[in-house]
């Protein structure tokens, strides 16, 4: 872009940028919007890594509850992919500039939603856990609610989105929100599927969640090795230590040396202190206090 001075002041000639905007990648609304999705997406990702830590903890799962129905939760899933169809319809024809499928296509997606807001009032009374029963509760209304936020936000947009289309001409630029607001469905419909495995399928796996959440935690376990081994490798490659006395150590010595140094720990789940770390999963253990 050229830059001017203007009455003394620096300025940037906009003028080649398009004036309503643009689809796909050319356009700021929809990095904004994969911006935002990248951003939501990792507070999905942090509350199942919460939600299976805390299932590693114990051995039974839900703890002292009964499972969550499946009725109304399956119900919702498969509304929700079928809303794919009308929200796809919408997008392809903002894109192509057909205001009479996007006004209809857009006015299904409405209905869907507030269907889907309906359902899932049902379906939080189908859970079998109340948000302060334990941390098993607590984390399933967490999961829920995030999503309940997104599915709510989403659909007052449509329906801001829809009006406007109904009351005023379709410009460019209405044409891309309506575009990007398709975008941004796919994602709540995409996100449903794993916290709806999570919720009502992870309490009846029994054991085996429990090798999945061990899976997991061996892998990023030889992740931190082996950032370690590298580190190491590294330093020794930058030439010899400092200290001539430097020699490589073994791992079973320096854990002796590591056991010998520190007082023995009682194996008395009453005598933890309640700021240790607790990984036992035996009955009355701290771990599963905050569970029952």
């Amino acid at each position: 872009m050229r830059q001017q001075a203007v009455a003394g002041h620096r300025s940037i000639d906009v003028s080649g940028l398009p004036d309503q905007g643009a689809f796909g990648p050319s356009g700021l609304i929809w990095w904004g919007t994969v911006g935002y999705m990248v951003i939501e997406g990792s507070m999905f990702v942090m509350t199942l890594i919460t939600y299976f830590y805390l299932r590693l903890k114990v051995d039974a799962w839900p703890p002292s509850l009964s499972n969550p129905d499946l009725f109304w939760g399956t119900v919702n899933l498969l509304l929700l992919l079928v809303s794919i169809i009308p929200n796809h319809i919408a997008k392809v024809a903002a894109e192509a500039g057909d205001p009479w499928r996007v006004r209809w296509s857009m006015l299904l997606c409405v209905v869907f939603g507030v269907v889907l807001l309906i359902i899932r009032w049902f379906e939080f009374g189908s859970l079998n856990a109340r948000w302060d029963d334990n941390a098993y509760g607590s984390m399933v209304w967490c999961l829920m609610v995030l999503h309940t936020m997104h599915l709510l936000t989403d659909v007052g947009d449509t329906t801001v989105l829809t009006a406007l289309a109904m009351s005023q001409p379709l410009d460019k630029r209405r044409y891309v929100d309506v575009s990007e607001n398709g975008l941004y469905w796919y994602f709540i419909v995409a996100w449903w599927i794993p916290v709806y495995l999570t919720v009502y399928f992870a309490p009846r796996l029994g054991s085996a969640s429990i090798w999945m959440t061990a899976i997991v935690a061996s892998g990023r376990l030889v992740l931190i090795r082996s950032r370690a081994a590298a580190r190491f490798v590294r330093k020794v490659d930058t030439g010899t230590p400092r200290n001539p006395s430097f020699a490589p150590v073994s791992m079973t010595s320096t854990s002796k040396r590591a056991r010998s140094s520190h007082p023995s720990r009682s194996s008395n789940p009453d005598d933890v202190s309640p700021l240790t770390p607790a990984f036992t999963t035996s009955k009355g253990s701290p771990a599963e206090s905050i569970l029952r």
